[in-house]
């Protein structure tokens, strides 16, 4: 009986994991497993074997639940109880025979499963905490089952976790995880040549690597490795073209080689056209996968991304209105899956960036009463994430792009004492977070320039000008300082700005 249910959960299971609309079926088949499994043991007691297989079947099920980097139902609370009931029911069997490898391979799974989950949900020291944990164990893995490829992956599975969860506050450790992490598995894929598992791997970790050198502003190396990151995984998926979690990887790197080319969202090489040509393949993927699960909250989450991400680039006047219709469809799947996964910061992330860029729209589009309703909604969600997760940077950076939107239309409705707080306000936020622990200050001091640079843009709307060349002055010092120093965090569009602002106001009062 133990055995016929190990068959269902790893067998069975794995058949239908890859494809896309499963996510039903995987929820059903280990749910009615789980219950077989614990009748069984109210039964027959647990022995061995059975601590096992019960350990296996809970973290399938919080795989299904809301494990976050594969097909789930959007439920990370549920997730977690499941991850850590998998590892306590494990973790008594290692203790018995420490270089079992059946017990090593779920204890490491197990750990890399609850970081990557915690990661997603914002907790990143205990994210941490939990890979490295599980280094020694990995390696021991490695040792004991050599000929085994899945042995040999664990550890490069810990670097790819550790280095996801250091992307945002330090890209350079985040580097040093992805360097272990391809080291790793260009060795395992000598070793394993025709394995299409570790060749995804290794994608994966060339992709990560290329995100963090873009943070570093290094965004022509960051384009190669997307482009090495693209080449493996089409490969892939050309060998295996019904598998929708490689597909779901190509989509992703179209996206991040997209980002990198011309996205405003991140720093960018100008180049608008190949990041417009890489999102619409990407979202063309994206709206597939989604269309074929519709219970796949991570497939709703991706198409909702896609679309943001397509209508949020520098698009011609004309196309404004149907951007809108896609943020519009962003935002609505986005609200979608955080009222269904309210622990998740991950997906609060892309509602507030859709809602930010939905203001910027309609705002384009002269309707700009309805672009500060959104202007605020965007804030609020912001903020509902910072009273979270205070020390979220991403958050902190959302909250002051739509105080500094805020103020600017309200400089333009000609509400002088609203605008000039909104701009005070981004001022001292951007300030604070060069105070905080682990933020990267070379971004958190452009953040400071470009408020300094929007407050004194209010106040040469409204002819204040020793006041706007004062902030003006502020902003193009911290430019010079950034460039100075050799950082490549410096928007240029932002030091054209604080430059041209500087010399109006100067003119003005001379």
């Amino acid at each position: 009986m133990v055995e016929l249910a190990d068959s269902s959960l790893h067998e069975v299971h794995s058949a239908i994991e890859k494809l896309a609309g499963a996510t039903e079926a995987r929820r059903q088949l280990v749910a009615t497993t789980l219950q077989f499994l614990q009748n069984l043991s109210q039964d027959a007691g647990q022995d061995d074997r059975l601590r096992l297989v019960l350990s296996a079947a809970y973290m399938k099920v919080a795989d299904v639940q809301g494990g976050p980097l594969q097909a789930n139902l959007g439920d990370s609370k549920g997730a977690l109880t499941n991850y850590r009931t998998s590892i306590a029911l494990i973790e008594p069997l290692l203790k018995k025979d420490p270089d079992r490898p059946e017990y090593l391979t779920q204890w490491v799974d197990d750990r890399i499963r609850l970081g990557d989950l915690l990661r997603s949900m914002g907790s990143l020291e205990p994210a941490l905490a939990s890979f490295r944990g599980a280094i020694p164990a990995a390696q021991k893995l490695a040792r004991r089952c050599p000929g085994n490829p899945d042995c040999r992956l664990k550890e490069a599975d810990i670097y790819s976790g550790m280095s996801l969860a250091k992307q945002t506050r330090d890209p350079a450790g985040a580097l040093i995880y992805s360097a272990k992490q391809i080291q790793s598995l260009e060795k395992t894929r000598r070793a394993f040549p025709d394995n299409p598992s570790i060749t995804l791997e290794l994608a994966t970790a060339y992709s990560q690597a290329a995100a963090a050198l873009n943070r570093r502003g290094e965004l022509r190396e960051a384009s190669d490795d997307y482009r090495r990151a693209i080449d493996l995984r089409e490969g892939v998926f050309r060998s295996h073209p019904a598998d929708a979690a490689a597909r779901r990887l190509v989509m992703i790197t179209y996206g991040n080689l997209a980002g990198t080319l011309g996205s405003p969202l991140y720093f960018n090489l100008g180049d608008t056209a190949g990041a417009r040509e890489y999102y619409g393949k990407a979202l063309a993927i994206a709206r597939d996968l989604a269309q074929a699960d519709t219970n796949n909250h991570l497939a709703q989450y991706d198409l909702a991304y896609a679309l943001l991400l397509y209508a949020s680039l520098d698009l011609p006047k004309e196309e404004w209105e149907a951007s809108l219709t896609m943020l519009r469809e962003s935002e609505a799947i986005l609200q979608k899956v955080t009222a269904a996964d309210p622990t998740s910061l991950s997906k609060m992330r892309p509602l507030a960036m859709a809602q930010e860029y939905e203001g910027h729209r309609l705002e384009g589009l002269s309707t700009r009463t309805e672009a500060i309703a959104y202007y605020r909604r965007s804030l609020a969600t912001a903020e509902r994430a910072l009273a979270r997760s205070p020390s979220e940077f991403f958050f902190t950076f959302q909250a002051v792009a739509d105080e500094e939107a805020l103020a600017a239309a309200h400089a333009l409705e000609g509400d002088k004492s609203t605008a000039l707080e909104m701009a005070r306000r981004a001022v001292a936020r951007a300030e604070r977070i060069a105070s905080q622990p682990g933020v990267d200050l070379e971004v958190a001091k452009g953040k400071i320039a470009e408020a300094y640079r929007q407050l004194g843009a209010v106040h040469a709307t409204f002819g204040e000008w020793l006041d706007a060349r004062a902030a003006a002055a502020r902003a193009d010092t911290a430019w010079r300082q950034l460039a100075d120093a050799g950082s490549k965090a410096i928007n240029r569009t932002q030091v054209d700005k604080a430059e041209a602002l500087l010399k109006e106001a100067s003119a003005h009062l001379q």
